[in-house]
């Protein structure tokens, strides 16, 4: 029997970001590690003076047959308690990072990923994600948001032009695990929605 699993953003959360849309985003912050783009499970963005997060937290879901940790983006209000709490998970204490941006959002694009896996050529799985967020600013400025692997909640956060070219390919991200098990073969697609 096969099994189907959606952890896009929900309608809610879609017509959230394109309110967002024409809006000057003040600064984003987020916790960097030394000589990585990845950051663990949180980016704040300040959008005229409020608050938003950008989690990537674990929820228990059964993913590929099996019940486990998995890395689920939301995106939503957020608020300074949200700040002091995500710096004070780390001893020493591990403070935000502020990266002023004070530009109008032009438009959002939200990567959407679907995952399958058949087992004998029967399909057991059919998985849908959201793989990335850019938002792209006034002057072409890209913040992109990559999810990383689904086991793990860490973030890779970059800044730059044309950053949809440096995403890891559907190779990378889903379609490795299964190449050393003869019994599965997995199929993968990338679908771009564009929020103006």
């Amino acid at each position: 029997m096969m099994k189907r699993l959606d952890i896009r953003f929900d309608r809610e959360t879609m017509d959230l970001l394109r309110s967002l849309i024409g809006k000057k985003m003040n600064k984003f912050m987020c916790q960097r590690r030394m000589y990585s783009a990845a950051v663990d499970e949180v980016v704040i963005f300040q959008i005229e003076n409020v608050l938003y997060k950008l989690t990537n937290a674990y929820q228990d879901l059964e993913y590929m047959n099996h019940l486990d940790d998995v890395g689920v983006f939301k995106f939503g209000p957020a608020s300074e308690d949200d700040i002091k709490w995500y710096e004070a998970l780390y001893t020493p204490k591990l403070d935000m990072i502020s990266t002023p941006i004070e530009q109008n959002i032009m438009e959002i694009r939200i990567l959407h990923e679907n995952q399958q896996l058949y087992h004998f050529g029967e399909q057991v799985n059919d998985v849908n994600i959201v793989r990335g967020v850019i938002f792209v600013m006034e002057d072409g400025l890209e913040i992109a948001l990559e999810k990383d692997m689904w086991f793990s909640e860490f973030i890779y956060v970059t800044t730059g032009h044309n950053l949809m070219d440096e995403f890891r390919g559907i190779d990378e991200t889903h379609l490795q695990t299964w190449k050393s098990d003869p019994e599965y073969e997995a199929k993968g697609s990338r679908e771009l929605v564009v929020l103006k």
